[in-house]
């Protein structure tokens, strides 16, 4: 059922990438607003193409769009994990239910989903934990864009806006700037793209393997659970028949004195009667 609901969201995954792209070459669009309003002289100088603070910029515009698709997939999981936990306490419900049928005291009392509270909060959490360390991943995935990709691109695009001389020198060097922001914008939004992509399989993916792990350890709890209340339904029990004991051996301590009066007073009747 959760699997069904995550792929169910493929799509909206795909409009969330092409979102992140967009958001990712909006950024860049400023920077090179800026540039290609700067003067040539200063072009031709190479004050230009710096765009600083753009891995900060773009993770700031896109890691909340990033967070909102992992968050929806986020509460498909919780969703899910709550539905489980439903049935183990229907599952416990009906136990107690039993157990109070055959007033065996509250001692004898099943409860699967407590036994595992535990590991359902922590794995929830784990899942939030994930969620938070993507932005972190994001920045990496800038730098390293920054300095591995866009470095080399950059300087010669300064060489070449550095070498346009004559007339309609102002034009020329903002088509080249204009060119290498489309370069650079491609370039950022592919790597996005593939980055969050592959970060959306990886999560689905271990919500998922979560997901499959619960039954069986469901099932190791519920076996844990039923085994500490077997030990109180003996208990319980032997209790029980002690105590019925107990009342059928004073029951019986009673009959044999009756019993034994008889058989005193039988033939003390007959001689008087004879």
């Amino acid at each position: 059922m959760h699997k069904q609901g995550i792929d169910a969201k493929r799509a909206l995954a795909e409009m969330n990438e092409r979102l992140v792209a967009l958001k990712a070459e909006a950024v860049l669009a400023n920077f090179e607003r800026d540039d290609v309003g700067r003067h040539w002289r200063t072009r031709r100088s190479g004050n230009w193409g710096y765009m600083q603070q753009l891995q900060q910029k773009v993770a700031n515009q896109i890691f909340p769009t990033v967070a909102e698709l992992l968050q929806v997939y986020t509460a498909e999981f919780a969703a899910y994990l709550e539905r489980f936990r439903e049935h183990l306490r229907n599952l416990s419900g009906k136990g107690n239910a039993l157990a109070a049928s055959l007033d065996l005291g509250d001692d004898v009392h099943l409860d699967i989903d407590e036994r595992l509270k535990e590991f359902l909060t922590s794995t929830l959490e784990n899942a939030h934990g994930m969620v938070e360390a993507e932005e972190a991943r994001i920045i990496r995935l800038l730098e390293n864009f920054v300095s591995d990709d866009v470095q080399d691109r950059i300087s010669d695009a300064r060489r070449t806006v550095a070498d346009v001389l004559g007339t309609g020198t102002t034009w020329r060097q903002s088509s080249e700037v204009k060119q290498f922001y489309g370069q650079v914008k491609e370039i950022l939004s592919t790597a996005l793209v593939k980055h969050v992509r592959t970060r959306y399989s990886a999560y689905a993916e271990y919500l998922s393997v979560e997901t499959q792990q619960l039954p069986s350890r469901a099932v190791s709890e519920a076996e844990a659970e039923l085994s500490r209340v077997k030990g109180n339904i003996r208990a319980a029990i032997e209790a029980a028949v002690h105590g019925q004991r107990e009342l059928f051996d004073q029951a019986s301590a009673e009959i044999n004195d009756v019993i034994s009066q008889a058989h005193e007073d039988i033939p003390e009747s007959v001689g008087e009667k004879y």
